[in-house]
């Protein structure tokens, strides 16, 4: 049935074989079940190594093997190792086509596909060297075309950055004679988060206008593991996103003390003073314990004072925390270089790889 293909050499890939130039291999005609056709093929073992404990088995037969270009023992792909169903969505979406294996249902059908020579799926690409190197090259270039556009991306959050700055300035200007001294004499912004601090209340600043209320809410609820840790009678969770801070208030003490443990991220300011930081989403809230509480009106009564307030806590932020967002914004930067040298590697350590020098002798 399949005498032809098994007087073959067996196809398999330098990985399997190791290191050695002359691998023993002991050779059992019809020793096993080709676990894709379930024909009778001839079997071969061996070991990788002299000194190696771990039997290698070839576990398809040839034809299925030479149909899909794969390893009869890992069963991978000779050309990219890579499991057979990768290869094959990776060609379909560079080719813009499908070219997935199709595997017979029933042992009749297994059987009479291995039959045929015929190439399946993506093996008629990776078996041929050229049409294997003209796929890496549209990769290639698909993934240089992703990485100009995470740049672009990149540029458009600079210059929105810079827009938020310059609109940031005009409204510095506007709203110049707007005094909100009385309110910043109340913030506790000489206070110092611990995770040992008693107090009831906190204070919330640096809050981002696209996180609602109720996201807030949920975080603080999740990280305490309790849904019922706010104060029924008065108002325990105040946002005021036109100032940019807020206000959170438990129930008792005991939440209080258990939430600023709960609280285990840090920052500190260049005058030494501890913030804690509460991550939600992609934005860092800073939290500040609030021994003499608040109210709807500790953060401004008019639109106006709002907004003057959320530019005085920018201010503040840029004297106390300058240093580490530039550190931050840097490293951030760094990131997307890195990744973008080491997927250019891939690809070119993919189209250039050599293959190691293949078993040159085989002793059955």
């Amino acid at each position: 049935m399949n005498d032809e293909i098994n007087e073959l050499p067996p196809k398999i890939c330098e990985q399997c074989l190791g290191d050695d130039t002359n691998v023993r291999m002991t050779k059992i005609p019809q020793g096993s079940e080709c676990k894709i056709c379930t024909l009778p093929f001839t079997l071969y073992h061996f070991k990788a190594s002299k000194r190696s404990g771990h039997i290698v088995k070839t576990l398809i037969c040839g034809r299925c093997a030479t149909q899909r270009n794969v390893c009869q023992c890992c069963m991978l792909d000779l050309r990219w190792h890579i499991p057979v169903q990768l290869r094959d969505h990776l060609i379909s979406m560079v080719n813009e086509e499908n070219v997935i294996t199709e595997e017979a249902k029933n042992d009749m059908m297994k059987r009479f596909l291995s039959l045929k020579d015929v190439k399946l799926g993506g093996a008629q690409i990776t078996s041929d060297s050229a049409e294997a190197d003209i796929i890496l090259d549209k990769l290639k270039s698909i993934l240089q075309k992703a990485t100009s556009d995470s740049e672009s991306s990149q540029l458009q959050i600079q210059g929105a950055a810079e827009s938020d700055k310059n609109k940031q300035d005009k409204d510095t200007e506007k709203y110049r004679s707007v005094d909100v001294s009385h309110i910043l004499k109340k913030i506790p912004l000489s206070e110092s988060f611990t995770s040992d601090v008693s107090s009831r209340s906190f204070f919330l600043y640096n809050i981002d206008a696209s996180i609602p209320e109720w996201k807030i809410a949920d975080s603080i609820s999740q990280l305490l593991n309790i849904k019922k840790w706010s104060d029924g009678n008065s108002l325990s969770l105040i946002i005021n996103h036109k100032a940019k801070c807020g206000g959170v208030r438990f129930q008792s003490s005991m939440l209080g003390e258990q939430f600023a443990r709960k609280v285990q991220e840090t920052i500190t300011t260049r005058k030494g003073l501890e913030r804690g930081v509460l991550r939600i989403d992609r934005s860092r809230i800073f939290v500040i314990p609030w021994t003499s509480g608040f109210s709807a009106a500790s953060f401004g009564a008019t639109t106006a004072e709002n907004i003057k307030l959320s530019l005085s806590l920018n201010k503040l932020m840029g004297l106390e925390l300058g240093s580490d967002d530039k550190q931050f914004r840097a490293k951030s930067l760094d990131n997307i270089k890195k990744n973008k040298q080491n997927t250019s590697k891939k690809v070119q350590k993919a189209k250039s790889k050599k293959s190691k020098p293949r078993a040159n002798n085989l002793t059955l």
